[in-house]
């Protein structure tokens, strides 16, 4: 390794881990493992960033390079990149933007995803005391976030060294019951109607309160609907694998014969429902899992600070953006005008009376209009 820390150090179970080759750079080492049981393969890299320019372009090409040889398996770049991502990742430091730029640019390229940091803002700390930055950060790969949902790294406190210590952690927590939510697309299907009159028929369990018989139905279509899916899925990518199929043979055959009407209609009938499937069948399809996946990974609430302390109880949480929410939209206590003391000019009972008089309209011209027809002085216009 090259700089002052005098190298890095990994360490592993091997009882969960199976070592098969190291990944070696400059400013990064690394170990491709075996996920014993599942028999997946995974590269985790730590890295410790160079200061200077010329350095950190190295360190990007040279980690890019790595990453792009391995494509297939899921990877995780953890530790100190000596770099930041925007401006709001400096506190009391010089911000250069077109550094930034190529650490967005390096992340982007290589279709990095990062981990949503919780606890703390800045995971560095001059030895001042007057300078903060957020440099330490975990970088994975979207395969990687297939088999761990529920990713969050956690910045813990600072002792001897100048960085704080991240950790990353599959938990999760339970906020409640999950909103359940169902596609257009699937109401275009004839067979839905069915299977949700069916779920909604099927025998409950007798309870006296009626509220409980209708949670229990409503879990009944929920379920159905996911075995529905999960079937029309698999029934969707039999069909279009079907189709590719013949579209390719005849592809090939059309490559040294010329395909005669039956076939050549075969081919376009083929490739038009091979189209149609896939777009129809979108809705639930990888990419579809993994753009919702990390969006509810930014998105998720992972702990909030409570009066000094870090609190990730999911009931503690709820309460506290209850409370906060409360207070927000409480009346503060404080003295309004009072209209006791002020009078007002009363209508006596004969003023009142006479609001209510009916009127002819034959007086009220009269009252306005003179006998020559000109209009009275200061009356108004009717």
């Amino acid at each position: 390794m090259v700089g002052k820390s005098g190298g890095q150090l990994l360490v592993w179970d091997t009882t969960i881990f199976e070592a098969i080759s190291v990944i070696r750079g400059d400013y990064f080492i690394g170990v491709s493992r075996k996920w014993i049981g599942s028999g997946s393969n995974c590269n985790i890299v730590s890295v410790y960033g160079p200061h200077d320019d010329s350095g950190k372009q190295k360190f990007w090409d040279e980690l890019s390079k790595a990453i792009v040889s391995d494509v297939n398996n899921a990877w995780v770049l953890c530790g100190d990149f000596n770099e930041v991502r925007n401006e709001a990742e400096r506190f009391n430091c010089d911000f250069i933007e077109y550094m930034a730029k190529r650490f967005n640019d390096f992340v982007s390229d290589n279709c990095l995803i990062e981990i949503p940091m919780s606890g703390r803002i800045y995971t560095r700390v001059s030895g001042d005391g007057l300078k903060f930055s957020k440099l330490d950060r975990f970088l994975v790969t979207e395969n990687f976030l297939h088999t761990w949902k529920d990713l969050t790294a956690c910045i813990m406190d600072r002792h001897l060294s100048d960085h704080c210590a991240i950790i990353l952690m599959d938990e999760e927590r339970d906020f409640g019951p999950k909103p359940f939510k169902i596609f257009d697309a699937w109401l275009d299907d004839e067979e839905v109607s069915k299977v949700i009159e069916d779920a909604w028929d099927k025998e409950v369990a007798v309870i006296n309160r009626k509220d409980c018989v209708f949670r229990n139905r409503l879990k009944n279509v929920k379920n159905a609907i996911k075995d529905w899916s999960r079937n029309r899925l698999d029934k969707l990518d039999v069909e279009i694998e079907m189709h590719k199929s013949i579209a390719k043979d005849l592809e090939l055959r059309a490559e040294v014969l010329n395909l005669n009407e039956t076939e050549l209609e075969n081919w376009k009938n083929s490739r038009k429902c091979e189209n149609q499937m896939g777009i129809g069948g979108d809705e639930n399809s990888k990419f579809f899992h993994s753009v919702m996946r990390m969006r509810n990974n930014r998105n998720t609430i992972r702990g909030l600070l409570i009066d000094g302390v870090w609190n990730n109880s999911p009931d503690d949480i709820k309460a506290e953006v209850a409370l906060h929410f409360a207070n927000r939209f409480k009346e503060c206590e404080h003295e309004r005008p009072s209209l006791d003391e002020m009078e007002y000019y009363m209508l006596n009972a004969s003023e009142a009376a006479s609001l209510e008089v009916k009127f002819d309209e034959k007086e009220i011209r009269e009252a306005i209009f003179d006998c020559d027809g000109n209009k009275a002085p200061g009356s108004r216009p009717v």
